[in-house]
């Protein structure tokens, strides 16, 4: 096939300068588990988005539910409501609205040594997709590198806030994913060629669509490409195992199979295609002394390894599918290889001065093999100088970025006409990244992620767009199944509140055993409960073993607000452990109704006693914050020997029925734990008592506001500080704990516990 295109792209291009910001955002890490009655979904914003909605979707794809998720970067929770599906099959997908952008933004600038390779993973059905894979070559000297200080090897951020993922299997602060192979395996020193010459340079890095890893590696000494089944198994620090097995030749740098058949060189780029039995592996190079530094003598030469499934090339033979010359690829550290859509291979190199003769960009079709394969190229390119090498095509393949100069990267749309390639150019970004960017990777979201090894820079760009919604489907194990409708509820308008009672139920249970009372003549229990508020019924179950064995109507007359007893003859019953419960009817409540209504002067926090096992089931918890005078009339007013009064600032207990608990210390209301307190309004001195939070087994937090106490106060249970067998002094009842240790400094405030 002849040369169909030679010279520049289009000349009509928008230039940008990027500038520092942030990315364009998507979602990602989504979770999600389904019950009769709600979806529970969980994702991760990369960056702040203008809107976020969660659709549910049936069979057919249709979106069946919309709700509103958070919009801001991080991790999120969303409950969704089933009600309303018909039964069937769902899916559901997270849509971020982008706002529009006009400009270039850089992002992440994640510092290394040597980055030659980058890659993301695009694949929504991965646990992993959104996260970046970038390369280090060479081993970094100096401690202001982000994350390699670990070495060479590969790297993994996840998307928000460019993150490094740890090597955890490696320990503790290790961020390197090295492969299995030691420091020693790897190298830095140089040969007059150009490679490494004693162990493995990481160059590029790729993802198969099936999700198989391949790393290429520059060096003569350690395989040119190495693989790894998975991404699960690189994040477990899997060895990379070589992608065939071969013998390198020093006399021409070639590697040598079983056969003793030429199956490869010392590695300039990659290709991955396929999935799979057809997965395919295209690795570029060159032999000495072939490959030297005069442009006359340069060859350049692609095998393809048709991998299949196989986790391993092995020693097959391997098909030599370019050998390209005419003074193309020099210099291995500013190369690359990509693949199209159409299965050409696309070539560069940097050129300080492109011309036909000595081209920055090659494509080829690899299926023609004539003498010499100059009737592969399809296209050469002589405008770009390729600083890098760095070139890559977008997801649908309608768009390639390409380091244009040595301080910009051309975004440029590419067509075919009768099956031969072209590019013109749309966007010129000014990259700031030094002189040169080695290679890209594009993400589903409008974000291309490059690498330099002279700004020595992993680097994110947002790419401007008119505003856009990108959508992230669940993988297919999160999808769910609703069985039958659930009915639609229609919600309770409040317009307005009245005074009036609680909703009831029952608290502090307990029951005694009576002997054959003189009365009675039998024995019987005699149960405790009390009633936080009227109820319209109640019922006395009865267990033995789990299984209901008798149950008890009570009569109106129980049913009444506070505490009641009741008798049970045990006349016939069997002996055993029995155990109770009493389930209480609420009545029929149309409104809105207030209770209790204690004033306070600055409560802050409460919180309920949850737990049924607990004496105090039901008991309240809430926090004074600041000295009350006495003309406020709140329950926490503190007047010096005033018994009916409170203690002023501190924690409040009251009953389910809303009656004050006193401190059985000082017989007042309240417990301040031994603190002291400011009587100045809004002084930042002293314990302002904010938050109480109570832990599953029963231990109470307090958090303060203010700078002279410690932000996090612990009391070991409720029944502590209502013991009457407590010994404190009036004005110093139980103390309570301090969480943190440490002083406070004025001049490094960076947050209060609230």
């Amino acid at each position: 096939m002849a040369l169909a295109a030679v010279g520049s792209p289009a000349a009509a291009y928008t230039s940008y300068t990027a500038a520092s910001g942030t990315a364009n955002p998507y979602a990602y890490n989504l979770r999600g588990t389904a019950d009769d009655a709600n979806l529970t979904v969980t994702y991760t914003l990369n960056a702040a988005a203008q809107e976020v909605s969660i659709n549910i979707l049936d069979a057919a794809g249709d979106v069946k539910k919309t709700v509103t998720g958070s919009s801001t970067a991080g991790d999120h929770d969303v409950v969704v409501s089933l009600s309303g599906l018909a039964a069937g099959s769902y899916t559901w997908e997270v849509a971020v609205t982008q706002a529009a952008r006009t400009n270039v933004q850089y992002f992440g600038d994640i510092k290394f040594n040597h980055p030659q390779g980058v890659e993301t993973v695009r694949d929504t059905e991965s646990p992993y997709y959104g996260m970046i894979l970038a390369t280090e070559g060479r081993a970094p000297g100096s401690s202001h590198y982000t994350y390699s200080r670990g070495g060479q090897g590969v790297y993994a951020f996840y998307p928000y806030n460019m993150t490094g993922v740890e090597n955890t299997t490696a320990g503790s602060g290790v961020y390197a994913f090295r492969g299995g192979l030691t420091s020693t395996q790897y190298t830095t020193a140089k040969a007059t060629l150009g490679f490494y010459t004693n162990g493995m340079v990481p160059r590029k890095v790729r993802l198969s669509e099936d999700g198989r890893l391949f790393i290429s590696s520059q060096s003569t000494l350690a395989s040119p490409v190495y693989t790894v089944a998975s991404l699960d198994d690189f994040l477990n620090n899997a060895d990379f195992t070589p992608l065939y097995d071969a013998t390198f030749n020093s006399s021409d740098y070639g590697w040598y199979n079983a056969s003793d058949n030429l199956v490869g060189c010392p590695n300039h780029g990659i290709a991955v295609t396929g999935t799979g039995n057809d997965l395919k592996v295209y690795a570029m190079g060159g032999l000495a002394p072939l490959m030297q530094a005069s442009l006359t003598q340069a060859y350049c030469r692609t095998f393809k390894y048709d991998m299949g499934s196989a986790s391993s090339y092995g020693s097959n033979d391997a098909e030599l599918v370019s050998n390209l010359s005419g003074r193309f690829l020099t210099q291995p550290e500013g190369a690359s290889l990509n693949i199209d859509s159409h299965g050409y291979l696309w070539m560069t190199q940097y050129r300080a001065s492109p011309s036909a003769t000595d081209p920055s960009i090659v494509c080829v079709d690899p299926t023609v093999t004539e003498s010499g394969n100059e009737e592969s190229v399809l296209l050469k390119n002589t405008s770009y100088k390729c600083g890098g090498g760095g070139l890559r095509f977008n997801p649908d393949y309608s768009e390639v970025v390409i380091s244009s100069s040595a301080t910009t990267f051309s975004l440029c749309d590419l067509s075919y006409t009768d099956g031969i390639p072209a590019i013109a150019e749309t966007t010129r970004v000014t990259h700031g990244m030094g002189t040169n960017v080695n290679d890209y990777a594009w993400d589903l979201a409008g974000n291309i992620y490059a690498v330099g090894n002279n700004g020595e820079l992993l680097r994110g760009f947002a790419l401007p767009h008119d505003g856009r919604t990108v959508s992230t489907p669940c993988a297919a194990s999160y999808g769910f199944t609703v069985e039958e409708e659930i009915e639609v509820k229609e919600p309770l308008i409040v317009t307005s509140v009245t005074a009036g009672t609680a909703n009831p139920f029952a608290y502090d249970l307990y029951s005694e055993y009576i002997a054959e009372d003189p009365e009675f003549k039998y024995s019987y229990m005699k149960l405790h409960y009390s009633l936080n508020a009227p109820a319209k019924a109640a019922t006395a179950r009865f267990y033995r073993s789990g299984e209901l064995v008798h149950e008890v109507d009570l009569a109106e007359s129980e049913l009444t607000a506070g505490a009641h007893t009741f008798n049970i003859s045990l006349s016939g019953w069997p002996v055993g452990s029995y155990t109770w419960t009493l389930d209480v009817l609420a009545p029929e409540r149309t409104t809105v109704n207030t209770f209790g209504n204690w004033n306070f002067f600055h409560p802050q926090g409460v919180e309920m006693v949850k737990d049924t096992t607990s004496p105090y089931y039901g008991y309240l918890l809430v926090t004074e914050g600041r000295q009350v005078t006495a003309d406020k009339g709140a329950l926490s007013t503190y007047a010096s020997g005033d018994a009916a009064n409170g203690s002023g600032p501190g924690l409040y207990i009251f009953n389910p029925a809303l009656q004050g608990v006193k401190n059985p210390a000082t017989g007042k209301y309240g417990f301040t734990g031994g603190l002291t307190v400011s009587t100045v309004i809004g002084s930042k001195t002293g314990a302002q008592a904010r938050k109480v939070r109570m832990a599953k087994d029963g231990r109470i937090f307090v958090s303060t506001q203010n700078e002279s106490s410690n932000p996090l106060y612990e009391v070991p249970s409720l029944e502590s500080l209502l013991s009457e067998a407590v010994s404190v002094s009036e004005d110093n009842d139980l103390t309570f704990t301090s969480v943190l240790d440490g002083s406070f400094n004025s001049s490094t405030v960076t947050s209060i516990v609230r």
